[in-house]
């Protein structure tokens, strides 16, 4: 300890002035601008990732609920070729933008469309979120064994949808 005392002693004689030395405690403006300039750049990664989930599950969310409404529409369909007694119209070969068939206890059930929307004896089946177009029914005659079907085409929102009902008697 003495020997500490010494030199020290010896460094700050009157003659030789003691330096005091320069600690900086604090952030040079360079190093200011450096974090202000990371954290900017984190901040807005995060915003900018933050705005793609939310916008994804926007698409997801639309893209659902096309899904279900064209699920209902090819449903109704098939409940409404279930148990028929004729075709009415398109006419056995051909296809046209709208069906009308005769089924047992309900009378005539007619698809159509119209602004739109597709309709069941003129009560729309889609909601208004969703635009039905390009509504094709094709009515493929009985060929030997094979039964009489319907296919059905349609639209929503630009996505394609179809489905094929084989009639049995």
């Amino acid at each position: 300890m003495r020997n500490a005392l010494r030199n020290s002693a010896k460094k700050c004689r009157p003659r030789n002035r003691c330096a005091l030395k320069y600690t900086p405690t604090g952030f040079t403006l360079i190093e200011t601008i450096i974090y202000i300039g990371l954290l900017s750049i984190i901040l807005s990664g995060t915003l900018v990732a933050g705005y793609y989930i939310i916008d994804g599950s926007e698409h997801i969310k639309q893209k659902i609920a096309i899904d279900a409404e064209a699920n209902f529409i090819l449903r109704k369909i098939d409940w409404a070729l279930t148990g028929i007694s004729a075709i009415n119209s398109p006419a056995a070969g051909t296809a046209g933008a709208s069906l009308s068939v005769t089924k047992l206890g309900l009378g005539n059930l007619d698809f159509d469309i119209s602004t739109g929307n597709l309709r069941l004896n003129a009560t729309p089946l889609n909601s208004s979120s969703v635009t039905i177009s390009n509504l094709s029914f094709e009515h493929i005659a009985e060929v030997g064994k094979k039964p009489a079907a319907v296919k059905a085409s349609f639209e929503v929102n630009g996505r394609t949808f179809e489905t094929t009902k084989y009639l049995r008697k």
